[in-house]
């Protein structure tokens, strides 16, 4: 096979994704009402979300992620909405649309029980989120200047703090992981809405700062774990919000999305490497995606005929959870692993059930720094070459060249080539092959 032979089907494979199958995706929740914006708890041992139930009012519910039974938390007639853990696991925060007739901001127990009210006032108050330390939340108030600004209230003695005055709409209050700033959308003077972040919250001496300066609206800003970078869906010149990454000190924006499809909602893994997003792709559907935080190739984690929404990172990145509408056209909380496919080990037992196709899953971790583990399944015994190229499509190493039963089998590469070389930073390909397929996914490796 001629080195022009293999690059060209590195470019025609190196985005192929291979979705979640209905035996890897999880539903937890399975009445008929509908499930909305689920979120795990910081030990990742429950999820809470709300619910539309029979009071016909959105509840606060919590279930085990593991699954089993629902708990309702909240009873009475009064819409419940933005369901948000504390950092120590013990309280919900949530928006309440109670006897003022305005939308306040609630605590309750993970237990359920007595409501906290921290707001009484008669303005609306919607998108709590709590500071890392917990001792303070950031939300929303649509007070007497008539648009919605930033406040934080304190969880101790309910004071409230107005970040932002000017006259004009903020939306999407973000906490930094370090604690430090605020970040938001705020419809400028540009026409558009801009990221803006505000430093020194605990002092609360800051001055408002813009990220971005583009003609075009910048939507659900995202901290990186790291407080250095911000992700946030921007509405292009030509009508699709595409999935962009700020600096936190400000400058270019990065384009990680580029096609002509909708792309919103990001998070960032807990790892700063990935951001999972929903993209309203060629289905007609708004699927799970995701991509490197460097950029490249995405990769479906859903692909069937449902809308996907709201995805959340269990705090050690091994799965996502999100709401989904079943057949019967009620919203459904799920949870899906991630990676997609998990490896069982890194030899050649083959003790799991002889698959049903050839597929080659996405190498995890990717990026990667110094090692990879590459997994694929073989639906029929034969010869199978796994191989790893270069950027000009070079085979640099071999990792697989014999004969294998039909099975699932995982392999290790630790970023050497056929010499025992390390190799450099960049872009990497990986091939199976074998009397029946050949097909290439693309890796990063960071040093």
């Amino acid at each position: 096979m001629t080195r022009m032979v293999i690059i060209s089907l590195l470019l025609i494979f190196a985005a192929q994704i291979n979705p979640l199958s209905a035996q890897e995706e999880k539903q937890l929740t399975f009445d008929s009402f509908p499930h909305m914006v689920p979120q795990w708890s910081p030990d990742g041992e429950t999820i809470v979300y709300q619910k539309i139930d029979v009071t016909g009012y959105s509840q606060i519910y919590t279930i085990p992620a593991s699954g089993g039974m629902e708990t309702a938390l909240t009873i009475d007639s009064y819409e419940h909405i933005s369901p948000q853990w504390s950092p120590d696991g013990n309280l919900i925060a949530f928006s309440k649309d109670d006897t003022t007739t305005f939308f306040q901001i609630y605590t309750v127990s993970k237990f359920g029980g007595a409501q906290t009210a921290l707001t009484v006032d008669r303005f609306r108050h919607l998108e709590p989120e709590w500071s890392p330390d917990g001792f303070a939340i950031v939300c929303e108030i649509k007070d007497v200047t008539n648009f919605p600004q930033i406040y934080i209230i304190s969880t101790k003695d309910k004071t409230k703090t107005a970040l932002t005055s000017e006259n004009v709409i903020h939306f999407w209050g973000r906490w930094s992981p370090d604690g430090s700033t605020i970040a938001y959308a705020k419809l400028d003077a540009s026409g558009f809405l801009q990221v803006y972040q505000v430093y020194n919250v605990p002092s609360n001496d800051g001055v408002e700062n813009a990220l971005t300066f583009s003609d075009a609206d910048h939507l659900y800003p995202q901290w990186s774990p790291r407080s250095n970078s911000i992700t946030c869906a921007k509405k292009t010149a030509t009508g699709f919000e595409q999935i962009v990454v700020i600096p936190a000190t400000g400058g270019s924006e990065t384009a990680l999305t580029f096609d002509s499809f909708r792309h919103v909602g990001p998070q960032w893994s807990p790892d700063g490497n990935t951001i999972v997003y929903n993209k309203q792709d060629a289905t007609g559907f708004f699927q799970i995606y995701y991509i490197s935080v460097e950029g490249g190739a995405e990769f479906a984690l859903t692909s069937d005929n449902y809308d996907h929404f709201a995805p959340e990172w269990s705090s050690d990145g091994k799965a996502i959870v999100y709401f989904k509408s079943d057949q019967a056209g009620f919203w459904q909380i799920y949870k899906a692993p991630f990676p997609p496919f998990f490896p069982t080990s890194v030899d050649d037992s083959n003790k799991a059930a002889i698959p049903l196709a050839y597929l080659l899953h996405q190498n995890y971790p990717n990026p990667f720094n110094p090692e990879t583990l590459i997994s694929y399944e073989i639906a029929h015994p034969g010869h199978v070459t796994i191989k790893i190229y270069n950027s000009v499509g070079e085979a640099i190493k071999t990792l697989q060249d014999a004969s294998q039963k039909a099975g699932t089998y995982t392999v290790r590469w630790s970023g050497t080539d056929n010499n025992g070389k390390n190799v450099a930073t960049g872009i990497y390909f990986y091939s199976l092959q074998s009397e029946k397929i050949f097909t290439v996914r693309k890796m990063i490796l960071l040093k």
